[in-house]
């Protein structure tokens, strides 16, 4: 019989796979950058120029809607933008390594970013994280139609199956009777020549029985950790360490003299004196925060100890802790570039725990 030809385990990435997850990579990272920018600027004077001509003209105006709470629903629109493009980040490079699971959450979350663009930009005159949006969004459905379909679902190219040579036939002799198959059988090896049974060697009393692999009790196999496993957990420690360590710094300097910091929040937030926030109340809530981050920081790194040691809940859990801070670094860093840095490691942590494989390696365990 013909062999048959089966597909390759791996096969090519289709450009077109390649040009969506660069699109959806580059597009996101320049949404953050334009949230962050718009949320930092939310309280300038030409942003509430922006908010006031457009509730002089419109019903949300004429129904009561203030600039303050206008503000507010263009910055969770923002903040939701950015929260969507920063794990689309990490997902178009996974939708390269063919993971549907990447591919089905970057369908909805497409859906959001375009949904909370659109009311961002809507209300500031702008079109630029609509645009994003709409690009990234074309860029994610090409992965459901043509080659990035076929490549998902595992199907075999036909151009590559065309491209197999097809096994040479032997020629048939004329007169070949139909049942006979066309091709050679292969010829069968010689019989090997048994001794006679009184020539057979015997074991003698002396020499041990033979032993296959199979018998007595086997040594357990010690896998190695994968590098992006030790990766992640390594960086985990360091970001906790680090930050816990700050954390304790600003707590011995607010102890000591807290009105440099309460001078601070007066001057990037005007409005917390008109809501009638009190010294106290703001020193109580960030005692509070503080204490939250450092409680965070401490189960982030005890969860990354559990999962060097091999537990699998803690794969989740850290995975879950990463993602929560990426988007409360997010928000904090607002008012600052370099807070973007806790941002970049925790996305990084993220895209090493989700490796294939470290959850190969978790399965196996």
């Amino acid at each position: 019989m013909d062999r048959v030809s089966e597909p390759p385990p791996n096969p090519v990435r289709p450009p077109q796979v390649t040009v969506a997850g660069g699109i959806v990579i580059v597009g996101s990272f320049f949404v953050v950058l334009q949230m962050w920018d718009r949320i930092a600027g939310l309280n300038s004077v030409d942003t509430r120029t922006t908010l006031t001509t457009y509730l002089d003209g419109s019903r949300l105006g004429r129904a009561g809607v203030d600039v303050a709470q206008l503000s507010t629903i263009v910055r969770v629109a923002a903040m939701a933008a950015a929260g969507c493009a920063t794990a689309m980040l990490v997902l178009g490079w996974h939708v390269t390594r063919r993971s549907h699971t990447a591919r089905a959450v970057l369908s909805v979350l497409a859906a959001v970013l375009l949904l909370s663009g659109l009311v961002s930009d809507w209300f500031v005159g702008s079109v630029a994280a609509t645009f994003w949006a709409c690009g990234i969004g074309a860029a994610v459905a090409t992965l459901w139609f043509g080659p990035a379909r076929l490549w998902f679902s595992g199907a075999p190219d036909a151009a590559a199956a065309a491209r197999e040579p097809v096994p040479s036939r032997q020629p048939v002799p004329p007169g070949t009777p139909p049942s006979v198959p066309r091709l050679h059988a292969p010829v069968p090896p010689p019989a090997q020549e048994q001794p006679p049974p009184m020539q057979q060697a015997w074991p003698t009393a002396s020499a041990p029985p033979p032993t296959t692999s199979y018998d007595g009790p086997q040594r357990p196999v010690r896998r190695r950790r994968p590098p992006a496993l030790v990766c992640a957990c390594v960086l985990t420690w360091f970001c906790t360490g680090l930050a816990a360590l700050i954390l304790l710094v600003s707590v011995v300097t607010l102890a000591q003299d807290a009105q440099p910091v309460l001078d601070e929040a007066y001057r990037q937030n005007p409005q917390l004196s008109e809501q009638g926030f009190s010294d106290h109340e703001l020193l109580v809530v960030l005692y509070v925060v503080i204490g939250l981050v450092i409680a965070s920081s401490v189960a982030a790194a005890t969860f990354a100890v559990v999962l060097f040691l091999g537990h699998r809940w803690a794969w989740y859990a850290l995975l879950t802790t990463a993602g929560v801070s990426t988007m409360f670094f997010l928000l904090s860093a607002l008012g600052s570039p370099v807070g973007l840095l806790p941002v970049a490691a925790s996305a990084v942590t993220i895209a090493c725990l989700v490796r294939p494989e470290v959850r190969a390696w978790l399965l196996r365990r």
